[in-house]
């Protein structure tokens, strides 16, 4: 059966907005700077042909287990999620994609007074909820808004034929998967975002805890889908960044260990595709042993078309 947002899942964006406020202040301070857990993500090919997929997530803030708010905290889970991760990407055992859909946070001095579906939630009903949170940011009154992103890895791209659905401009190169010590990405937007914005434009963001400027090297066409929660996206107005890998400690600003753990959580997060039952229950042990050998707590979900089913 399809599943709504959980309560956990909400519970965890408001973490990670609430580490996203104090990593500014801290950032600000020094003169520099969700966990999404969803378990039920539908993938297709560009030409939506029906595929089975395990999708994998930790276990954290279930019965028994650490909450994710403990795990951040702990710097010991840095080297834990780099090597977990590296596990994953190397494994011959299955191919592994990464794909995830963490919003990016804008903050202003002025209310935001955009267009509501460029919000984090609008197909929820929740983007007014959400849109022009207040808060104190060096004394000063801050509004931050979700903003609706999608973070996807090279095999993703290749996977998903992302190159079919340009307008116009070009995809992300290699060296765009690499996090630099400008903070700089390169993103394509969806279609609406062409209406206010040229390819070489600029513009700030914060992701996580971070601030970061994105450079636009591209836009997609109007009206490219994106299965996503058992529903089918429209990528019009999203923000495509590339799920980059952080080579270099130094080039993070702030808080450089929970922004690490959070978004190598959202990267160790991703789908395996399989083609048998038998399969899909040996790649959800092996990820099971995975996680373990790196003294995490992770598993998977099996996904069948849309919907989410339990192996």
């Amino acid at each position: 059966m399809k599943r709504k947002s959980s309560i956990k899942d909400i519970s965890k964006y408001i973490l990670i907005i609430s580490l996203t406020v104090i990593g500014l202040f801290i950032i600000t301070y020094l003169g520099a700077s969700n966990h999404s857990n969803n378990k039920h993500l539908a993938i297709y090919t560009s030409n939506f042909e029906e595929n089975e997929f395990v999708k994998i997530h930790d276990n954290y803030d279930g019965k028994g287990e650490k909450s994710f708010s403990e795990v951040i905290r702990d710097k010991s889970y840095v080297d834990k999620y780099k090597s977990f991760y590296n596990d994953l990407i190397s494994s011959n055992k299955f191919t592994y994609i990464e794909l995830n859909a963490q919003p990016l946070e804008a903050f202003s001095k002025e209310p935001y007074t955009g267009d509501l579906t460029f919000i984090y939630g609008y197909e929820d009903g929740v983007a007014p909820e959400v849109v022009n949170q207040k808060t104190k940011l060096n004394g000063n009154d801050t509004y931050f808004s979700p903003i609706k992103a999608i973070q996807i890895g090279d095999i993703a791209v290749k996977y998903l034929k992302l190159q079919d659905k340009l307008s116009s401009g070009q995809l992300f190169e290699d060296e765009d998967y690499n996090f630099n010590k400008n903070n700089e990405i390169n993103v394509i937007l969806g279609y609406e975002y062409s209406k206010a914005y040229k390819i070489g434009d600029s513009f700030e963001i914060t992701y996580i805890t971070v601030p970061i400027k994105c450079k636009v090297i591209g836009f997609l066409e109007k009206n490219t889908l994106l299965p996503y929660n058992s529903k089918m996206l429209t990528l019009d107005t999203y923000i495509i960044m590339p799920f980059f890998n952080i080579i270099d400690y130094n080039d993070v600003n702030g808080d450089f260990e929970r922004f690490y753990i959070i978004h190598y959580s959202l990267k160790s997060s991703g789908f395996i595709p399989y083609k048998s039952t038998e399969e899909g229950i040996e790649i959800r042990n092996e990820i099971q042993l995975l996680g373990k050998e790196n003294g995490l707590s992770y598993t998977t979900d099996y996904i069948k078309g849309a919907l989410l089913t339990d192996l």
